[in-house]
């Protein structure tokens, strides 16, 4: 036990030392200040964070995993990444990759000018509640987001609900997943996201009375795209049955984008890596079933395929397709509009 609390009394006195020299008010040690009251003072330093809440004992963690400290004294300012993340996270308080990662992000001098209005504990929180997946890891999530932030425009908006309770902060791990495929597939493209005038996270869009929300909007000019994310492995065989969602997504995104290669969505990499003929008949029944066959009788959406066709048949003087069944003919003939929105980039 001697041993034990000499052990502690030196890391307390490591902490302390990065205190002071962070600028911090400690009680440096001297002839008026007993071991106890030392102890004290760096305690209470380390156990509450800006926000309020109480904190673990960080001596118990760094005694738990000593390459805390060693990271602590390179850098100092990942305590603070320790003091936002600790009483959330169990499993991260000692992963110094973790806090490494997110201490960068924190610190990347455009996030606050990508979430206008979030004060900096809500930043903290939005960050510290995000999560991983089988497939990705916090640190993963941290990094990618870290290179999103840089390639967004200035003009933003709904940021938070993707970072938050949409998508990494939410709990479900088919979000998560989402969010992550949804992440990859726009630092693909991030040549657009640099040039884009506006991109809204989680956009509603309303089309004769039929609501849905688009995961991505963004405008680069006059151009409109829309992007909705599938991330499960089973989408296209289930697309039929749940084809009031989907196919009520197509309807309002494809009416609201003026050319139909503007409408994207991004697809799991196993699921895009091996689609064919089925997949695309899948999505057809889908869109021919939904409200009667309202989507393919519209006539703003028959308008922009005929446009498509138009090009793809070489045909410039082409009408446009008179109704529904017209549309589907074409689209049962051609595979290229099903590449243009279900595997190509923007």
């Amino acid at each position: 036990m001697k041993q034990l609390k000499t052990k502690i009394y030196i890391l307390l006195l490591f902490l302390l030392q990065l205190s002071y020299a962070s600028g911090s008010e400690a009680l440096l040690p001297t002839t008026k200040n007993t071991t106890e009251e030392f102890v004290l003072s760096i305690h209470k330093q380390h156990t509450v964070n800006k926000a309020g809440n109480k904190l673990p004992d960080l001596t118990i963690d760094i005694l738990a995993k000593p390459q805390l400290l060693t990271k602590f004294v390179e850098k100092p300012e990942l305590v603070e990444a320790w003091k936002i993340i600790s009483h959330r996270r169990i499993d991260l308080r000692t992963n110094t990759d973790a806090l490494t990662s997110l201490n960068t992000l924190l610190n990347n001098s455009k996030l606050a000018r990508k979430l206008p209005g979030k004060t900096s504990i809500e930043i903290e929180n939005l960050l510290a509640n995000m999560k991983g997946w089988s497939g990705a890891s916090y640190k993963q999530v941290c990094d990618k987001v870290n290179l999103l932030v840089d390639e967004l425009p200035a003009n933003v908006t709904g940021l938070d609900k993707y970072l938050g309770s949409a998508g990494f902060g939410n709990g479900n791990v088919y979000t998560n997943r989402h969010s992550w495929v949804q992440l990859e597939r726009l630092l693909e493209n991030k040549e657009k996201l640099k040039i884009a005038d506006e991109i809204i996270f989680e956009n509603p869009i309303s089309f004769n009375g039929f609501n849905s929300v688009t995961d991505v909007y963004m405008r680069i000019g006059s151009d409109i795209y829309e992007i909705e994310t599938k991330a499960g492995i089973k989408f296209f065989e289930n697309v039929a049955s749940n084809s009031s969602n989907f196919a009520k997504q197509s309807y309002n995104s494809l009416n609201n984008v003026n050319k139909l290669e503007n409408y994207k969505v991004f697809l799991n990499p196993a699921v895009k890596d091996a689609l064919g003929n089925t997949d695309k008949l899948n999505v057809i029944n889908a869109w021919k079933n939904w409200e009667g066959g309202a989507l393919l009788e519209n006539l703003s959406i028959r308008e922009k395929f005929t446009e498509f066709a138009r090009n793809e048949l070489n045909n410039p003087t082409l009408g446009v397709f008179e109704n529904g069944e017209q549309l589907r003919t074409f689209l049962n003939s051609n595979d290229n509009w099903f590449k243009k929105i279900f595997i190509e980039n923007l």
